[in-house]
């Protein structure tokens, strides 16, 4: 997936509002506020990331979503290793406690 690929999630349907999830959900500010504000701050958000989306596909010329794309795929391909060590990191510790608790029933 390049930049212009990237946008074109983000202003389709439930791209925005699921990178809006995923970053709000990082904050513990926002967890503790009251059911009808995260909503309204959340569609704000949301609304926000997909005209911007739109509004890049549509008024950033081809040749610079081009020049940003190298950018992108490096900043994203961290991006999804930081995650996947973070999977690794809790499933391991996860797989530990197992091996504790079994080893208590013996």
């Amino acid at each position: 997936m390049d930049f212009s690929q990237f946008l074109g999630w983000l202003a389709g349907v439930g791209g925005a509002t699921v990178a809006a999830s995923w970053i709000l959900g990082q904050f513990e500010w926002y967890k503790k506020l009251v059911e009808k504000v995260k909503k309204w701050i959340f569609f704000g958000v949301s609304v926000t990331f997909g005209v911007s989306a739109y509004a890049g596909i549509t008024y950033i010329p081809a040749s610079t979503l081009s020049a940003i794309t190298p950018y992108f795929l490096i900043v994203s391909g961290i991006f999804i290793l930081v995650f996947i060590n973070d999977a690794y990191a809790k499933l391991n510790s996860v797989e530990k406690s197992l091996k504790l608790m079994s080893m208590k029933k013996k």
